[in-house]
């Protein structure tokens, strides 16, 4: 099996540097990896392309590829996961750092193709330790099991990319969607919102603030699973001049977020009260030995 480091990119330049160390940062181990077979970039559209093209043309062992125009965080995603050639890929935003030790634990991980492997920490301030196990559908709503601040970290776990996947079946499920306005057709989630009011780049910007939890969400209704592992952490980085995609995403981002995620629990609830013996995929029901009788 080989495995494909990915970091997406987009505007990485900062006149302070600081920003753009942190973006080489994130990939500094993976390139010195013996485990590692490719390190990939794939820069969304930035305004700062020659800057990051010369920079990265200066380590041969990173492939960088560029996007003409911007697809924003979930498109390029799954661009990124395309043009992958591992069998599996570990991806890595660029405000974050994996060290070795997290890399080992991946690579120890590579058993399941239809299984999304999870962080339990992004250090310091994210720790999902307490939703270690793996989850299908049905399983999912055990995240819903407290107050509200307890719900609000179960929401940030399941909005936290930087996993790792089987690239073939992550392309079975999402390959659907490259190259496409997907958001268009994600207005059933938008009950209380005039969505003609605004732009699709401004709706887009806001579905990206939760690319992770749609991911998820479709990832699961397709009878896939999320694991999340524990010791798998890495380190989230802000640049003290930058902020998060998701602080600078407009505020409807709550609104879709809270959607989602009744979305994704009344679905979980749903599997429970189906008949076991009923064909369900997305629930990954099993027939017990006295209904099979």
């Amino acid at each position: 099996m080989s495995t494909t480091y990915a970091v997406m990119a987009y505007n990485e330049f900062d006149p302070t540097r600081e920003r753009g160390e942190r973006f080489f940062r994130s990939f500094s181990a993976a390139q010195q990896h013996p485990g590692i077979d490719e390190v990939l970039v794939v820069d969304d559209g930035s305004d700062d392309y020659t800057w990051l093209q010369e920079r990265v043309s200066q380590i041969p062992s990173v492939k960088l590829y560029h996007n003409e125009k911007n697809l924003g965080v979930f498109l390029n995603k799954i661009e990124i996961i395309a043009r992958a050639t591992g069998d599996w890929v570990i991806t890595c935003d660029s405000d974050n750092f994996k060290n070795a030790p997290h890399i080992d634990k991946a690579l120890s991980l590579q058993q399941d193709p239809d299984v999304w492997y999870c962080p339990s920490f992004a250090r310091p301030a994210f720790d999902y330790r307490r939703f270690i196990g793996e989850y299908n559908l049905g399983d999912i709503s055990r995240f819903d099991q407290g107050g509200y601040k307890e719900r609000n970290v179960a929401r940030c776990c399941l909005n936290t990319g930087n996993q790792m996947v089987h690239r073939e079946t992550f392309m079975e499920v999402f390959g659907q969607y490259r190259g496409t306005d997907y958001w268009l057709d994600m207005w059933r989630f938008l009950w209380d919102v005039n969505v003609h009011e605004r732009s699709k780049h401004y709706w887009r910007q806001v579905w990206d603030a939760n690319d992770s939890m749609l991911f998820n969400m479709l990832w699961l209704e397709a009878g896939k699973r999320l694991q999340v592992v524990d010791q798998l952490e890495y380190t989230h980085f802000l640049a003290k001049t930058d902020s998060s995609n998701y602080n600078r995403s407009p505020h409807e981002k709550g609104i879709v977020g809270l959607a989602l995620w009744d979305e994704l629990m009344e679905k979980s609830e749903a599997c429970h009260n189906k008949p076991a013996v009923e064909d369900s995929k997305d629930c990954n029901n099993e027939p017990n030995d006295k209904e099979q009788e």
